[in-house]
């Protein structure tokens, strides 16, 4: 079974035109944990964006029910 976060792009949420490659990698095994552990907290949910601001990144959920 695939983890949430395995293979998964969030994409930026106006970009409809050009065209986008990868090729630039960061380890990011702390953020993954980190998402792990909001989707199983009680107040938590399913990660479904991240946004961006300066050097800040918020975590938007899809809360429990």
């Amino acid at each position: 079974m695939e983890a949430m976060f395995d293979e998964q792009i969030f994409w930026k949420e106006n970009f409809t035109d050009g065209e986008a490659k990868g090729g630039f990698f960061v380890r990011a095994v702390e953020l993954k944990k980190f998402l792990e552990i909001v989707e199983a907290a009680d107040h938590g949910g399913e990660v479904v964006g991240l946004k961006f601001s300066d050097n800040n990144l918020e975590v938007i959920v899809n809360p429990k029910k």
